[in-house]
């Protein structure tokens, strides 16, 4: 009886040193399993947070995030309302702003801005932008292309010096981007950003933009080759800002 009992512990601990690899071997990650699905690219128009949520806008429908999205396929925009440009850093998007799937950010007084990392003329000073933070430019900087840009305000391309005009943006690889200067409504008031500075009309004045459209302060909107309208309450015009060669 006594052998008995002593062949059958014999017999399963056997089994149970037989099982433990293969236990270990199904609990262990399979090599071969697909790897998280990346964030899915969305056509959102933009992108809003709001009363603590964040939500994505396209052909005038709201819809709430309930995953990790992608924007202009460079922004990853996460539900709690942070997004990054790329590997840079996380940002926060504040209640008010919208994110545009052309990679600018609206901010509250019409204010646009690229979220890639740039450099910009301001107020006649040359500004770094990086995850969206700007401070002067403190020394020469050398863009991607080879070009570059120094504190005094000019640029070397190609061996040819050129002046930097005001509200004019560069990549840091060396990419021009297009400037945009808007005229807002608020409160009755409109607000222009031309640029990069902002100017708040009177009701008897007036601003011709770089691209020769006039807009009052009563509200009205005149393009240059004829054509006029009225801003709307909150309405945020965009307008094609200065032009560089």
């Amino acid at each position: 009886m006594k052998n008995r009992l002593s062949r059958l512990l014999l017999t399963t601990l056997g089994i149970l040193v037989l099982a433990t690899p293969l236990l270990a071997q199904d609990q262990a990650p399979d090599p071969a399993a697909p790897a998280a699905a990346p964030a899915p690219v969305v056509d959102y128009e933009t992108i809003i947070a709001k009363d603590g949520a964040t939500y994505g806008i396209a052909g005038g429908q709201e819809t709430l995030l309930t995953n990790e999205v992608k924007l202009a396929t460079i922004i990853t925009v996460a539900t709690n309302g942070t997004f990054k440009v790329g590997d840079g850093a996380v940002r926060t998007l504040k209640p008010g702003q919208i994110l545009g799937k052309d990679a600018r950010l609206t901010d509250t007084d019409g204010s646009l801005t690229p979220v890639q990392d740039h450099v910009v003329k301001k107020n006649n000073t040359v500004m770094l932008v990086k995850d969206g933070v700007a401070a002067p430019l403190a020394s020469s900087l050398t863009l991607g292309d080879g070009s570059i840009v120094g504190i005094d305000g000019y640029l070397v391309k190609n061996g040819k010096r050129q002046f930097i005009v005001e509200g004019q943006i560069l990549e840091l690889s060396g990419a021009k981007i297009q400037s945009v200067d808007t005229a807002t409504l608020v409160n009755g008031q409109v607000v222009i950003q031309k640029d990069g500075q902002s100017y708040k009309l009177s009701a008897k004045s007036s601003i011709t933009m770089n691209d020769g459209t006039r807009i009052y302060g009563d509200g009205r909107v005149v393009q240059f080759r004829g054509g006029e309208s009225r801003l709307q309450e909150g309405q945020i015009l965009r307008i094609e800002g200065v032009a560089t060669k």
